[in-house]
C-alpha cells in the first residue's frame, strides 16, 4: 500500500490548505510534461498523487486509509498466544506445520492486490486446522477493511481478540474498526 502522506510530503494531522499546497507541488513534480522520456512512470505517479489527494482530502476516506496504514498485515503465524500453543514447546505437529504454511502462503497472496480472496481462503483453511490462530483472524479483518466490508472485518477482529485477549494492538484495531463502521 502506498504511503500517501509520504508521497505528498505531509504528516498528520493536516489541514486543507497544507494538503492542497502539497498536492499542487506533487502534481507539478510528477506530471508527464515535467518528466520527458518517462511518460509511463509520470502518468502512474500523477494518478497516485490524485488518488492521495482525494483520499486524504475526504474525512471518511482518510479515516479508512489511516486505519489500514496503522494496521498492516501480520507476516508471522506465531506472534500471539493462540499460535504459541500450536507452534510452541511441544514440537511441531504435522497439522501445525500445515497451518503455518497455509498462513504464510496467504500472506504472500494478500500482498498482491488481486490475491485477497485467495488469501482469506488460505487463512480459513489454517483456521480449520487451528481455530485459535489469532493472526489469521487479524489479517482477515485487515483484508475485509481494505475491501470496505466492515461487518466481516469486525467479526474477524472479534475472533482475533477472543484468541489473543492480551494483544493490545488487536484490541485497539477492534475499537478503531467499530468507530469506522459507525462513521459510515
Amino acid at each position: 500500500m502506498d504511503d500517501y502522506y509520504k508521497l505528498l510530503g505531509v504528516y498528520p494531522p493536516i489541514d486543507e490548505f497544507v494538503l492542497r499546497s502539497a498536492y499542487r507541488k506533487a502534481i507539478f513534480e510528477y506530471h508527464p510534461d515535467h518528466n520527458p522520456g518517462r511518460d509511463d512512470w509520470a502518468i502512474e505517479m500523477t494518478m497516485k498523487v490524485v488518488d492521495a489527494y482525494r483520499t486524504l482530502g475526504t474525512d471518511r476516506l482518510r479515516r479508512e486509509y489511516d486505519f489500514l496504514l496503522a494496521y498492516p498485515l501480520r507476516r508471522e503465524a506465531g506472534e500471539l498466544e493462540g499460535s504459541k500453543k500450536l507452534f510452541g514447546l511441544g514440537g511441531e505437529k504435522p497439522e501445525a506445520k500445515q497451518a503455518k504454511e497455509l498462513f504464510t502462503q496467504a500472506v504472500r497472496l494478500a500482498e498482491k492486490d488481486e490475491g485477497w480472496n485467495q488469501a482469506v481462503m488460505g487463512w480459513k483453511k489454517a483456521l480449520d486446522l487451528f481455530p485459535g490462530l489469532a493472526n489469521a483472524w487479524y489479517n482477515m479483518a485487515v483484508i475485509f477493511a481494505r475491501g470496505k466490508n466492515f461487518k466481516d472485518a469486525e467479526t474477524a477482529i472479534r475472533k482475533a481478540r477472543e484468541a489473543a485477549p492480551e494483544d493490545i494492538k488487536i484490541s485497539k484495531a477492534a475499537t478503531d474498526l467499530s468507530k469506522l463502521r459507525l462513521a459510515r
